[in-house]
């Protein structure tokens, strides 16, 4: 199956020019002749292959789900497993160097159509997802897709940060999934530790006083409520004020500016969402973990982030992942190494978590406690125990 089609010289050139192009400017901004003209073709030359410049980029989009499939549906399995079994990952087993694609991702880092494009090429053509012969084969899919969303996510970071750790990412990938794959194979449940969603570990409130509280919790109705109606809209603060019943006054008594707001709300979704984590961690030495109030507060921040997502202007919000995944780090690797680079194999379980929960790339609803698993699953096996009194695991 052909996967990526050939380029001729002038969509070639035509591409390299409209992602440099797009890099300066939005794609509004660019137009038939700019962009002839600068690649040194002819208009009829760009029409005979794109209908316009929003087909143009569609089509570039195709290409990259079309570059990243070949690739992976190319790759020599075996090496790879025997790669992840011997510990020694050869860089040039996972050397994926399609010119446009790369800059095409660079330039498209923050574009959830093209992750999604690629995520859905994948899966439809994994080749291990083809086989139904295993007892728990239908989990492989969700399995994979979790792993494949922390690798699309984890990439995405890499390319904002300027790190070129693409070869690490997929090396980890790999071997999560190959952990999954090993137990369907074998028929064994993946489950590592009975989780309890119907118990909580106790977590402190924040102390506020009351008519902060009071007005916090009327914005963030307010704003909830507008972006679900206001889609791709930006809310203006007397609107917002409005609708929460309070004056201009006293939302300008604790923020600046609209962007000030939810830079607040996200910053305070994730500070919570880490002090529960960090609660249920503290646990995760005990019989049976208790996760009810964790996945209570997901569903809750869910409202939040999907805010976020319908709302112009919010490429900001793929810095909350890693702002968790940051913080928390500090606090497992005290207690945990991998064999991995241990911060890039915890913010891929991060990202895994956090792409499945918040920005899935297909439209399952996994269940929060379910997601809550595989990613335990995945931490454990990325994951050991440092050489230390049993009794000092749990966080003070």
């Amino acid at each position: 199956m052909v996967f990526v089609p050939s380029l001729s010289e002038n969509q070639l050139k035509i591409y390299s020019v409209f992602l440099n192009l797009r890099k300066e400017k939005p794609i509004e901004k660019i137009t038939v002749v700019e962009l002839c003209k600068i690649a040194d073709v002819n208009r009829s030359t760009f029409y005979r292959s794109f209908y316009d410049i929003y087909d143009l980029e569609e089509k570039i989009e195709d290409y990259c789900a079309g570059a990243v499939t070949q690739f992976f549906c190319t790759l020599d399995f075996s090496s790879v497993v025997k790669c992840i079994e011997s510990g020694s990952f050869e860089k040039s087993i996972f050397n994926f160097d399609d010119p446009i694609a790369l800059d095409a991702f660079s330039t498209f880092r923050y574009s959830h159509e093209l992750f999604q494009k690629v995520f859905s090429s994948l899966v439809r053509n994994a080749p291990f997802l083809k086989d139904k012969s295993h007892k728990n084969s239908d989990l492989l899919e969700p399995e994979f897709g979790f792993v494949l969303t922390g690798a699309l996510l984890s990439g995405r970071s890499s390319l904002y940060n300027g790190e070129e750790n693409t070869s690490e990412i997929m090396s980890i990938a790999f071997s999560a999934f190959k952990a999954f794959y090993d137990k369907v194979v074998n028929d064994e449940d993946f489950d590592p530790l009975p989780v309890s969603a119907s118990e909580n570990c106790s977590v402190e409130s924040k102390k506020e006083r009351l008519n902060v509280k009071k007005t916090k919790k009327s914005l963030k109705k307010a704003f909830l409520e507008l972006t679900r109606k206001k889609l791709n809209s930006k809310i203006g603060v007397s609107e917002l004020c409005e609708k929460a019943e309070i004056s201009n006054s006293t939302f300008y008594l604790h923020y600046n500016s609209i962007e000030d707001y939810k830079d607040s709300l996200g910053e305070e979704t994730i500070e919570n969402f880490y002090e529960i984590a960090k609660n249920v961690y503290s646990h995760m030495g005990e019989e049976k973990l208790k996760i009810k109030e964790l996945v209570s507060y997901i569903e809750k921040s869910k409202e939040v982030f999907n805010a976020f997502n319908r709302m112009k202007g919010t490429d900001d919000i793929y810095k909350y992942p890693q702002a968790f995944a940051d913080s928390f780090f500090e606090l497992i690797e005290k207690d945990y190494c991998s064999k991995f680079d241990s911060k890039t194999a915890f913010s891929f379980v991060c990202n895994c978590a956090w792409g499945v929960l918040f920005e899935p790339f297909d439209d399952s609803d996994l269940p929060s406690s379910f997601v809550f698993r595989l990613a335990y699953f995945v931490f454990i096996h990325l994951f050991e125990l440092k050489d230390k009194p049993k009794d000092e695991i749990k966080t003070k």
